[in-house]
């Protein structure tokens, strides 16, 4: 029988071949076996897997070229004890791209921030790990609200596997596009892929909530959006509080988000500096946040210079622990973002993980701000645990040659 705090991660949006790579990360606070599992494109093989013995509090992360190549490679993560959690990046010269990986499986999932205005291509991933055929229907809004996708009104997707759906040529020209996927029997795990020129963002599927916090939008030099959809069938009215490093702005922006609709509110220049954000919505809604902008600094070799594009998910309640899988696990500097929505001032620890203990550092962050703690690449560590006084909200980013992955934290517990 599985213990209480045994979990499975599910990691839609990863690819290994000539081009990328993937990596899986794993974090736990506690001792445990993990089978990283890489589904296989041959119907009825068995996925590739690899066991990892983690010490808790502690962390891995495997690169899927080490394991298997094979393009396309979508993968789970089964803890056998916990709290733990996993997340996925893809990695090339020109890109990084993933967010955090997906652990519940509801019938219904929202898919915000989509666009399919000129040079942009949207996919979205429909990854069934489970041995049961899974049929799925997809509907769209844009700004303009429903739009029609009756060749996707039912989806298979075979057991241990997955679609591609490529929408650009199904919905071309739509500023703003949202993809709900409703599963009809079986269940799926869905992630969203936008593409801008060459680098890409990629993000998990969503639910709807009242609150969405972001502890950081503003990484590297691109400009913020927060893409709101409301599938209800009443208008929803949300208000926008920023938080910066050196204090904030609240009710910064407001706006109504029409029935069966979604909203894209420009963040940038809302405050100076970094800042994160806490969204209050009158109505469930769903919410990303994606960030754009041109080439700015050195282009990695090889490497071709053109737009970037960044986006990440949010969490929908403060938390005093947060694991951050994967932070500290690529070469360049990684920041760790802290968002202290309280009015007092919150002490948070941040303890690396990896394959050993490495001593911990501490911060004092103000009410109504956010906190920035750049930490360098070291083999040793893998991921972090967040440890504040008072719940706070977390979340880690990394910027290289332009190219910029935001990745949500995942609260303990969840």
């Amino acid at each position: 029988m599985a213990r209480p705090l045994a979990s499975v991660w599910y990691c839609p949006w990863a690819e290994s071949g000539d081009v990328r790579d993937s990596v899986i990360m794993m974090a736990t606070r506690a001792d445990v076996d993990a089978v990283v599992s890489i589904v296989s494109p041959i119907p009825d093989q068995e996925p590739e897997s690899r066991l990892f013995e983690i010490t808790g509090p502690g962390s891995r992360a495997l690169r899927v070229a080490d394991l298997v190549r094979i393009g396309a490679s979508p993968s789970f993560v089964e803890f056998d004890d916990g709290p733990a959690s996993a997340a996925a990046l893809q990695v090339a010269d020109s890109l990084k791209s993933g967010d955090r990986c997906s652990r519940s499986v509801p019938k219904v999932w929202y898919l915000p921030g989509g666009t399919t205005r000129e040079g942009h291509e949207v996919v979205v991933r429909l990854f069934n790990p489970f041995l049961e055929l899974a049929k799925v229907s997809l509907e769209a809004m844009s700004e303009f609200g429903p739009e029609p996708l009756e060749a996707l009104a039912s989806v298979d997707v075979p057991p241990r596997g997955w679609r591609d759906v490529l929408l650009s040529p199904v919905v071309p020209f739509l500023d703003d596009l949202v993809i709900t996927v409703t599963s009809e029997q079986g269940v799926v795990v869905p992630a969203i892929a936008v593409s801008a020129g060459a680098d890409e963002a990629s993000w998990p599927g969503i639910g709807l909530a009242t609150t969405w916090l972001f502890p950081t939008v503003t990484p590297g030099t691109l400009a913020p959006d927060l893409v709101v959809a409301n599938p209800g069938v009443l208008d929803v009215s949300i208000t926008i509080d920023v938080l910066g490093i050196e204090g904030g702005v609240p009710e910064a922006a407001t706006q109504v988000v029409a029935a069966e609709s979604v909203a894209r509110v420009p963040l940038e220049g809302l405050i100076e500096g970094h800042f994160g954000i806490r969204v209050a919505a009158d109505g469930p809604v769903a919410a990303v946040v994606v960030s754009e902008g041109p080439q700015v600094g050195e282009v990695p070799e090889g490497g071709p210079s053109g737009p970037r594009i960044a986006g990440t998910v949010g969490a929908i309640a403060p938390r005093s622990q947060w694991l951050l899988p994967g932070a500290g696990t690529l070469a360049q500097v990684t920041s760790l973002w802290v968002m202290n929505t309280n009015a007092v001032t919150v002490t948070v620890t941040f303890q690396p993980l990896g394959i050993r203990t490495l001593p911990a550092r501490k911060l004092q962050v103000e009410p109504g701000t956010i906190a920035r703690l750049d930490v360098g690449a070291d083999p040793a560590v893998a991921s972090y645990l967040v440890d504040a006084s008072q719940p706070v909200t977390a979340a880690w980013s990394v910027e290289d040659g332009g190219s910029v992955v935001m990745v949500a934290g995942i609260a303990v517990g969840d």
